[in-house]
């Protein structure tokens, strides 16, 4: 894994940093952008937001996103039903 810092910004006790993460070998296009809201504290820069930019490769305009319009899909139901209570499991035999 490449990680390339893109730009930081600093504004007094907090910092906005842009960071390309790519497989190694890998075109940027391949990547993955994240940013950073950092603040400094104690003496220390700490991470305090995040924001996913997605894949860096945009989809040509006319062409239907792969993805869809985003999100997670719904939820779906076990099919194995609910997992056991821990007093409905076999002793373990603990010595």
């Amino acid at each position: 894994m490449d990680v390339d810092i893109s730009s930081v910004q600093f504004n007094g006790d907090k910092a906005d940093a842009t960071v390309l993460f790519t497989p190694k070998g890998a075109k940027p296009s391949q990547g993955m952008t994240l940013h950073y809201q950092m603040q400094q504290k104690s003496g220390r820069w700490e991470v305090v937001g995040t924001e996913d930019s997605g894949h860096s490769a945009s989809v040509a305009p006319g062409v239907p996103d792969p993805h869809g319009e985003g999100g997670a899909p719904p939820p779906v139901a076990n099919p194995h039903g609910a997992m056991p209570s821990p007093n409905d499991l076999p002793p373990t035999g603990n010595k």
